[in-house]
């Protein structure tokens, strides 16, 4: 019957979030939903209407909490995942104001720069535009992933991947890597 359907669908759910940390509450709640509906589909069964409404509505009310739960993990989830852009993009910008500047430190030089130098400059230079490759994707992903929960964060994801595609950063650092 429906009822053991849905209790079916309970105990799935928490199965599934079980391996998740981020959802251990939501996986309690949803353990407590589930045998709260187990009892109130035996007091149905034995004809206890009375002990089967309470049973339900307490299921209700843990589900509600399970829901409410899950809704601010997955918030906390995508700010995390924000912030770990943020970071991302301020330490790349960082370390390529960095290799700018040993660049022109290179050119005001008066010896010739040692092959050795050039290697690592030109390491480093690649290294920077596959960060900066990877960021991008990784840009692209989460606008992808928040766009139906939070549109407004998506297109601010998006506008910084276009910013970048007209700034031509990733085009600017080939250059700077072929220069070297």
């Amino acid at each position: 019957d429906k009822r053991q359907q849905l209790g079916q669908d309970t105990e799935d759910l928490e199965k599934t979030l079980r391996p998740l940390k981020e959802a251990a509450a939501a996986r309690e709640a949803v353990a407590r939903a589930a045998a709260e509906m187990k009892h109130g589909a035996e007091s149905f069964r034995k004809q206890d209407i009375r002990t089967g409404a309470i049973h339900g509505g307490r299921a209700h009310t843990a589900q509600l909490e399970a829901l409410r739960v899950m809704e601010d993990a997955i918030q906390a989830a995508a700010a995390n995942q924000l912030r770990q852009l943020g970071e991302q993009a301020r330490d790349l910008s960082q370390r390529q104001m960095d290799a700018a500047d040993k660049s022109g430190e290179f050119k005001k030089q008066e010896m010739p720069v040692s092959q050795e130098d050039t290697k690592q400059a030109r390491q480093q230079q690649q290294d920077l535009k596959e960060q900066a490759e990877q960021l991008r994707q990784s840009l692209q992903k989460t606008a992808e992933q928040l766009d139906e929960t939070y549109p407004d964060i998506a297109k601010d994801l998006r506008d910084a991947v276009k910013n970048m595609d007209e700034r031509k950063i990733l085009a600017a650092q080939q250059r700077a890597l072929n220069a070297l």
